[in-house]
């Protein structure tokens, strides 16, 4: 094979040669490989289009299949491996990496798939193509953690995560969230695709917010999430915030009549949620809007932001809406009550 040359089979692949193998990706369902020398062709990293996932991001060569065998000759000597070429190490994809020969153990292996179960010669069927598809690892690594057990009991086998695909393609959509979501560094990318990724967005020193979206990578954010937190925001502030003063009228009625019929002189802004709760007919508008902004909320702290990356973004939404009479805390305490809670006062607010 020559450098970047793939080869995949859909069934056993059996290769012997008298002298020498020049390898570059494999794929099949099992693998056998019997040279006196194999060379093991590094390339650059890349893409690897997939039956289930579309594209996913692929380190270098790799050698695919439930069961893979190197060896030197017939009787099962361990291989002479050489590798050859510019790119990272091979990695190997098997169907369960927990116990692999002395040889391999060299190398990164990982599961083929996250579910732990053997692959099909279903995997090598590419919708609407001719070709047969290079399949990729996707499970968990030989060294995850949750398959450290000893007296070889049954791990967990998690599912491995890649980055959503709505997050690329909608970085402007993100934007009303007031995140800046940036392709990964090169080192990261790099990391990621090896199996462990760090993502750094500190810099070099604290300063508070500017203002401007935050810069955030993109493989920190869950896409699903970002998605429904846009979706809602556009909902209930229209799109670019033209819709705030309505928001903000609306919070405002509410607030006038509940110190109006209770004579509050300070507010409490668990009491105000409950006056608000209690009061369908009348102030229910101000009711789903405190509901949906405390929806809104917890799904921009659950994109994958720090509290001290998503508080300053929420206080400045907090002061577009805020009322007259009432502090951008107390406002807040009212969307997420937290503190003030007497008792059976929480199924006031949250149901049985």
């Amino acid at each position: 094979m020559g450098m970047g040359e793939k080869l995949s089979v859909q069934g056993n692949l059996d290769i012997q040669a008298s002298t020498s193998a020049t390898l570059g990706d494999l794929s099949a369902l099992e693998i056998a490989v019997t040279s006196p020398l194999i060379t093991l062709l590094l390339r650059p990293a890349g893409e690897v289009l997939t039956p289930f996932n579309g594209l996913l991001p692929d380190a270098g060569v790799d050698y695919v299949a439930n069961e893979i065998v190197f060896q030197q000759n017939l009787a099962g000597d361990s291989p002479n491996l050489v590798l050859s070429g510019d790119g990272l190490r091979p990695i190997f994809g098997l169907d369960d990496p927990s116990e692999i020969p002395e040889w391999m153990k060299n190398f990164s292996t990982f599961q083929i798939q996250p579910s732990a179960q053997p692959i099909t010669a279903s995997f090598f069927v590419l919708p609407g193509y001719n070709t047969l598809a290079d399949l990729h690892p996707q499970g968990a690594s030989r060294d995850d953690p949750s398959t450290l057990y000893f007296n070889q009991a049954i791990p967990p086998r998690p599912t491995a995560w890649n980055p959503s695909n709505w997050i690329p393609f909608n970085r402007a959509s993100v934007e009303e969230l007031d995140i800046d979501a940036e392709p990964m560094t090169a080192r990261a990318y790099e990391s990621l695709l090896i199996g462990a990724t760090l993502i750094d967005n500190v810099g070099t020193d604290f300063t508070p917010w500017n203002g401007r979206p935050l810069p955030v990578s993109e493989a920190r954010l869950d896409g699903e999430e970002a998605a429904q937190a846009v979706a809602l925001m556009n909902q209930l502030f229209g799109p670019r915030g033209k819709r705030a003063e309505r928001v903000k009228a609306i919070l405002q009625t509410a607030l006038n009549q509940y110190r109006r019929n209770t004579g509050a002189q300070r507010i409490v802004g668990f009491e105000l949620r409950r006056y608000v709760k209690n009061r369908p007919s009348s102030l229910y508008e101000a009711h789903q809007m405190l509901e949906d902004l405390d929806l809104l909320f917890a799904m921009h702290r659950s994109l994958g932001l720090t509290p001290g990356e998503y508080r300053p973004i929420q206080k400045r939404w907090l002061d577009v809406i805020k009322p007259e009479g009432i502090t951008t805390g107390e406002l807040a305490e009212a969307i997420h009550p937290s503190q003030y809670v007497r008792g059976t006062d929480v199924l006031d607010i949250f149901g049985d």
